[in-house]
């Protein structure tokens, strides 16, 4: 076996991270996505923007979007994106896993013609979505992906567990296929200055006794701070995977 079979791995050489961002709503999560650099939106969620309307009353400059209405557009996509997403992204951002699959749902009823989804449409289903993750990280951008979150039973243990609202099994599947998973919420407290009620947007990179979370990159603090002493949104927790490039301020 020759030499060049082999390739040289180090921190230096990671050239795409994949992410998880997931929370409850209004959390931070699509606002941060929008941060990351140079990015196109793709946006499932319900609006003319999506979760972009708060985002981009928060962040400087503007953003490029893909709005999707159907699971067949997302199919349509993907020759442009195989194309030309290199040359012209550094990021891709799938706004919200929740919303598409329920895009996803809809269209696999329209073809069966019915009105309630049995349990072929639900695995069919959470095939579409194990296809769409799988086809946009092979378009070489780093990738993020956003969700809402759920609680689930854990019935062998017993346990509540904290997850990404996906159905059936994807909502461990996912996780387990990215490099970063953060859940976004906030932390109130009292500004001393301005003797007003204070809202800190935190993301967790280390699980709890009920959150999922996680940090492959080895590199993240087990809370990342997500605005500054004034409550604007900052990447710069996030900006050192980036190198030079950085990302939004």
């Amino acid at each position: 076996m020759t030499t060049s079979y082999f390739q040289e791995v180090s921190k230096e050489t990671v050239e795409q991270y994949i992410f998880l961002l997931y929370g409850g709503s209004g959390s931070g999560k699509t606002t941060l996505a929008a941060m990351f650099p140079n990015v196109l939106f793709i946006s499932v969620d319900a609006g003319a923007m999506g979760g972009l309307l708060s985002a981009v009353s928060q962040i400087e400059g503007s953003i490029k979007q893909v709005k999707l209405n159907s699971y067949q557009q997302l199919i349509g996509l993907y020759s442009h994106l195989e194309r030309d997403a290199r040359k012209v992204f550094n990021t891709i951002v799938l706004d919200s896993l929740t919303s598409l699959n329920q895009l996803v749902i809809r269209d696999i009823l329209s073809l069966t013609a019915k009105e309630t989804p049995v349990f072929a449409d639900w695995n069919l289903a959470v095939a579409r979505m194990r296809n769409t993750i799988n086809k946009l990280a092979s378009f070489g951008c780093h990738l993020v992906f956003t969700a809402t979150e759920q609680i689930q039973k854990d019935e062998l243990v017993g346990r509540m567990m904290g997850l990404p609202n996906l159905p059936g099994k994807l909502a461990q599947e996912a996780p387990a296929g990215v490099d970063i998973v953060i859940r976004t919420h906030t932390r109130s407290g009292y500004d001393s200055k301005t003797m007003k009620r204070k809202v800190t947007y935190v993301g967790s990179t280390a699980p709890d006794d009920i959150w999922y979370a996680k940090d492959r990159s080895a590199t993240l603090p087990p809370e990342l701070v997500l605005s500054d002493e004034e409550g604007k949104p900052t990447f710069k927790a996030l900006q050192h995977l980036f190198g030079v490039k950085g990302g939004k301020k």
